[in-house]
Formats: structure tokens, sequence, C-alpha cells
């Protein structure tokens, strides 16, 4: 396999809550992560959502009718393994400012768009829009069913701000252990 990495890699614990994009969200998903939005997309559309039923006026059967639909679409949501909120897994991944390789029980496949959440120690979370790169089962004793390559293609200035800075403190920590060994 041809190695053509653009950024300097390492491996970090990093809390991480992944959701897999439907194509016809994609847009709207990418759009939100470029305004800086900490929330995965399909979060923020529910929370859209619930929003507009809650300005329609409360004598109006339109909006029971919309709180039904919206009812029935978190149902469709939580059966189809997406959730409502966001879960968020610890574990060692192999992070660079361009991707990542990490293992997640999420069932996703090579080209899908993905929305990242990543909570840093100290630093506000940052989403970024990620395409899988490839997955392929996970080995015995990794976390996860399958093990995934993601190549990141959108976030914001501040998360791409915040990835550095959370990359060059990991950086100067390994060093720093390093010299006290």
């Amino acid at each position: 396999m041809k190695n053509n990495r653009q950024h300097f890699r390492l491996v970090a614990v990093v809390k991480f809550s992944l959701q897999a994009i439907p194509a016809s969200l994609e847009q709207q998903a990418i759009a939100s992560i470029k305004l800086g939005k900490s929330q995965s997309p399909l979060a923020k559309v529910n929370n859209d959502v619930k929003v507009a039923i809650d300005s329609i006026p409360a004598n109006i059967h339109i909006r029971h009718a919309m709180t039904q639909l919206d009812k029935k679409l978190d149902i469709i949501v939580q059966s189809l393994g997406l959730g409502e909120s966001e879960v968020f897994v610890e574990q060692a991944i192999n992070l660079s400012l361009g991707g990542c390789h990490l293992c997640t029980d999420l069932q996703v496949s090579e080209g899908d768009g993905v929305s990242l959440v990543l909570a840093f120690p100290r630093a506000d979370n940052i989403c970024i829009f990620a395409r899988v790169l490839d997955a392929t089962p996970s080995s015995v004793g990794e976390p996860g069913a399958l093990k995934i390559a993601l190549q990141f293609e959108t976030m914001s200035g501040v998360a791409a701000r915040i990835l550095g800075q959370h990359m060059v403190a990991l950086q100067r920590n390994a060093l720093r252990a390093g010299l006290r060994d």
C-alpha cells in the first residue's frame, strides 16, 4: 500500500462521537460544520425541527400533527441506530491534521460521509466532516467491529486551530516524557 500521508500522525487517547451522514444531508452537514457548530448535523436537524414545531401556535391542529410526525422520526432514527444524542467513546486513535484511524461499531463503508466530534480536555468539542477511506474488520482485542480510516474534508477554522494546538501539546508532552526516561 502506497503511503502518501501529508501530516504528522500520533496515537492519542481521545473521546469521540461518530455518526454516519446520509448522502442527502451531506451538504447541510458541511454547511453547519463550516460555521463551527460543535453539535453533530443529525442532532442539529433534530433540534431545528423541535424549534420549528414549538413556534407553531398551540391551538392549531398542524402543531399536533407535526409533533406526532417528529415522534415517529425519532423512533425511526433510533431504530436505524443513529440515536438522538451523541455518545462519546474514549479510545486510542491514530490522529493527524488530515485524518485518523479508529475502531467503531458504526456500520460504514468506503466513501461514506461521517460526522466526527472530538472532545479534548480544556477545549471546546470540534466537529469534522470526514470521508471513510477504508473500513475493514477489527482484529481480535480491538474495540469495535470495524477499523476505519477517515480523511478530514471539512472543519471550521476554529476547529482546525484547536486540533492543531492539541496535536502540538501531545507532541510536546511525548517529547518531555521521552527526555525524562
